[in-house]
């Protein structure tokens, strides 16, 4: 029987643990316990809510909120009770959700390698752009990553890549953090006639754009693209909130504007378009990471339509649906032969599902645990 330590603060959000129900039940004979503050501050948008996590067990999976020093800030936390926890429980592996160089990853594998000395540990990054900085204590953190890990899990592909050429010597895996529940992401017609009938949507072409509001993220070269497609019917709505929604508005008065939507919104939206536009730029500060909006939209089998931006072409996984970012034109054109049925047929994501990811995490760890 394996032990399993999952630390992340991102778990505080009930809707970020099913992957590790699934994996539970997977790997029914094995101990899965999750750390996750017991207090978590989350903030998007410009959202803030307090999130309280509180102790759990379902089958052999456990959930343990513990106190961190701090309740937002989550590069630089630490869990006071982690040494006290790896005495008591022994786990075989530790998959910490904390990125390279930042102190709370710091501080988990230290305290793996004195406390838990035969334990693998491992950590998650999203981190796309730059590696490690030339700053001393910059340097250290990533001494400390490089040196302390036995492996690393890639948001991306891409991201992978860039570990390797910053040369961290470990096994490198790639897998998504969260993933998508099929239970909740999935096609229903009645929602689909439900958004159509509450938004007096016909035979029109309903395209759909799930994000923040800001140009990074594209919502300019979308807004071109469709003046070259004004002799296509089409309605276009926007879910989201940022600070270029009033300017958005005042350029594309017809269009809808939804404002920020909670999870079962969402789903209706997905069901309720007939195509999702990801087009989002890159900058020498953010690129797109993942565009977990592509993997929930094609979950409910709504196509997605994406720039080459970060990780949008290996989510979206058909090069039919994706065009150069910030290039307006080739998305107009995109679009036309979606219309037209000329593009191949649409993925549905199933890669990214939780209970898909579950599995791979099982054989991810049962290779670790043979070196």
């Amino acid at each position: 029987m394996k032990k399993v330590f999952i630390i992340s603060h991102a778990m505080t959000e009930p809707l970020n643990q099913k992957r590790w129900f699934d994996f539970a039940k997977l790997c029914h004979n094995w101990e899965v316990m999750m750390l996750i503050p017991k207090i978590w501050r989350n903030s998007w948008f410009g959202n803030e809510r307090e999130a309280i996590t509180s102790y759990r067990k379902e089958g052999n999976l456990e959930i343990i909120p513990v106190v961190t020093t701090s309740k937002e800030k989550w590069t630089l936390f630490i869990t006071p009770e982690l040494p006290k926890l790896l005495r008591e429980k022994q786990p075989d592996i530790v998959l910490c959700f904390q990125e390279e160089g930042t102190i709370s990853l710091c501080w988990s594998l230290i305290c793996t390698k004195l406390f838990c000395p035969k334990a693998k540990i491992g950590f998650f990054s999203w981190q796309n752009i730059e590696i490690h900085g030339e700053k001393w204590h910059q340097r250290l953190r990533w001494n400390i990553t490089t040196h302390l890990s036995d492996f690393f899990l890639a948001g991306s592909n891409e991201i992978a890549t860039l570990f390797k050429k910053a040369g961290y010597p470990k096994p490198i895996y790639t897998q998504t953090e969260i993933g998508v529940s099929s239970e909740i992401f999935h096609q229903n017609p009645s929602l689909t006639f439900n958004f159509k009938e509450k938004h007096h949507l016909s035979d029109e072409l309903v395209i759909g754009f799930a994000g923040r509001l800001v140009e990074e993220k594209g919502i300019y070269d979308l807004t071109a693209a469709l003046e070259d497609l004004k002799d296509i019917k089409i309605k276009m709505i926007w879910a989201g909130d940022g600070k270029e929604r009033d300017h958005l508005k005042q350029l594309r008065a017809k269009d809808i504007f939804l404002g920020q939507l909670d999870l079962s919104e969402m789903v209706e939206f997905y069901n309720g378009i007939d195509l999702l536009i990801l087009p989002s730029k890159s900058t020498p500060f953010w690129k797109e990471q993942f565009g977990l909006v592509a993997a929930q939209s094609l979950a409910c089998h709504t196509p997605v339509i994406g720039s080459n931006s970060g990780a949008i072409p290996e989510v979206v996984g058909n090069d039919d649906f994706i065009f150069p970012e910030g290039d307006s034109k080739a998305l107009a054109n995109i679009i036309r032969n979606f219309i037209k049925g000329s593009l191949s047929q649409s993925n549905k994501g199933e890669k990214f599902l939780t209970q898909n990811i579950a599995a791979q995490t099982k054989e991810i760890i049962l290779e670790i645990c043979k070196n």
